[in-house]
């Protein structure tokens, strides 16, 4: 759309709360604003309703107008349909989906107001290089999470692609621009909204159409398998109609994952019967693995809940490949000569990472002292201040609580090493029952805090962690690339 038929910068909207800072982006039905909230001196987002083809605007007032008459009776109600969906949408809460604060009429048009996301999308995130396997994979099941929400509050996104998922400096997948969102009656799947995206490659076939007026779920499955489908091949999928006239396939990279290349096949199905009718159902497949085998009868309570584990790795092969990573950081580190700025600017704030590197053992040598003065307990099942629960092996205190060096078992893996109170705190060994990743480094307050994470595929993480996410560090991709993160973020 013209730039030009756009607010301008500076505006002001809402009888003063909020000034327009600058465009952001704009589709068939709206236009999206950086905007601030003058009172609170806050960023937020804000979403005009603009149908492209059929309104005008007149620069001078900022006034929309609907440019065919035939077309006013239409545009009204789909603006009223928009104002009804800001509502719905601001009642609902979860960390995955973008926030609706506010919702006005102005300008003969309507607006609504969301948190605005400091970050990037998915979209920017594959445009510049390929996003490692398990990360990708990460983003695409925090999506499955936040879609999971949405669908059990009967509501369907039908936009969702990669340019739809920002992604914040702490690493969460959040779905934005519900411009094309519908309610929809759980029992036959009729909607009370009309607006239509239709994203070649993203949408199926049922919404490229306009005769199809019934979607369910499986609708936005579709587009979730050809979003996964992109962030984890770097590979633009075709177009439903493609697919559905044979002109193409699904094309794959040689080697890659046989089980993920099925259940985005799944979700890509032409006949939106034969999908994956839950998210739930995309899951199971996006995490089933052929190899995996029965868990041993005292541990099948551990399964995770959407596969079934393979045999685990043994720990002490997870625990030498680990320190294999560690040693190949340690010489990569002996043959540099010249240091990257980055590097410097990082060293500083790796400092307090050091000092607890070597404070934590202190600290963990003097629990270790009174080890022996503590209560030993074998597989005693335990729910720690976090209502985490675990079979614990190892030293308790006084109050019963884990405390020193101990094993738990927990749902989805084993920990070697240290404990305060109950909680994971210091050096240890984490393997997971899948064989998916293993982790040797430094806990605190049950989190990763410094160290590498290895993944089942050869790729591994070194460095330090914010809620379990990377933070300054480096990961390693089996194909020899390196990925930089500073305070959170790929560079």
């Amino acid at each position: 759309m013209d730039r030009k038929r756009c607010l301008t910068e500076g505006t002001v909207l809402h009888n003063g709360i909020y000034r327009i800072e600058r465009f952001i982006s704009c589709g068939g039905f709206g236009c999206t604003y950086e905007a601030s909230h003058i009172m609170l001196d806050k960023r937020v987002a804000i979403k005009e309703f603009f149908v492209k083809d059929f309104c005008n605007r007149n620069q001078a007032t900022g006034h929309v107008t609907t440019g065919i008459d035939d077309m006013a009776e239409l545009v009204d109600k789909l603006r009223r349909k928009f104002i009804d969906e800001a509502k719905i949408l601001s009642r609902l809460s979860h960390p995955g989906i973008v926030h609706v604060t506010d919702v006005f009429e102005e300008n003969g048009t309507a607006y609504y107001v969301m948190d605005y996301i400091e970050g990037q999308s998915l979209a920017q995130m594959a445009s510049r290089k390929s996003i490692p396997t398990p990360i990708a994979l990460g983003y695409i099941r925090q999506v499955c999470d936040a879609l999971k929400y949405l669908h059990g509050k009967s509501l369907l996104h039908l936009d969702i692609k990669p340019a739809n998922i920002m992604v914040d400096e702490q690493g969460n997948a959040i779905l934005i621009d519900f411009g094309a969102a519908k309610q929809y009656y759980e029992n036959d799947g009729e909607n009370l909204s009309t607006v239509m995206g239709k994203t070649p490659g993203y949408s199926p076939i049922e919404q490229m159409g306009n005769n199809v007026v019934k979607f369910l779920p499986a609708t936005d499955i579709y587009a979730l398998g050809a979003t996964a489908y992109k962030v984890l091949t770097g590979l633009n999928p075709p177009s439903a109609n493609q697919i559905a006239s044979g002109e193409e396939t699904i094309a794959f990279p040689t080697n890659f994952s046989q089980h993920i290349q099925e259940a985005i096949e799944a979700a890509m199905q032409v006949n939106k019967n034969e999908r994956p009718q839950s998210v739930d159902e995309f899951l199971e497949m996006l995490d089933d693995d052929d190899d995996a085998t029965e868990l041993d009868a005292e541990d099948s309570h551990l399964a995770p809940k959407y596969n079934q584990p393979k045999k685990a790795a043994p720990t002490q092969t997870m625990h030498n490949k680990v320190h294999t990573a560690m040693e190949t950081i340690k010489k990569e580190g002996n043959a540099k000569v010249a240091f990257p700025k980055w590097v410097l600017a990082a060293c500083a704030a790796m400092i307090v990472g050091v000092i607890i590197f070597f404070m934590v053992p202190e600290i963990a040598e003097a629990i270790n002292e009174d080890d022996e003065m503590l209560e030993a307990v074998t597989d005693y099942p335990f729910i720690n201040s976090h209502g985490v629960q675990f079979t614990y092996t190892g030293p308790v205190n006084e109050q019963g609580e884990p405390h020193g060096k101990g094993i738990g078992k927990y749902k989805d893996g084993t920990y070697e090493g240290e404990y305060v109170n109950g909680i994971k705190q210091g050096k240890a060994l984490y393997a997971t029952y899948d064989g998916i990743n293993a982790f040797e480094g430094i806990y605190v307050d049950d989190k990763y805090f410094e160290g590498t994470l290895l993944y089942n595929d050869d790729s591994y993480y070194v460095g330090t962690f914010h809620d379990n996410k990377f933070y300054n560090g480096k990961f390693y991709d089996t194909d020899g690339t390196v990925y930089v993160y500073s305070n959170g973020m790929m560079l």
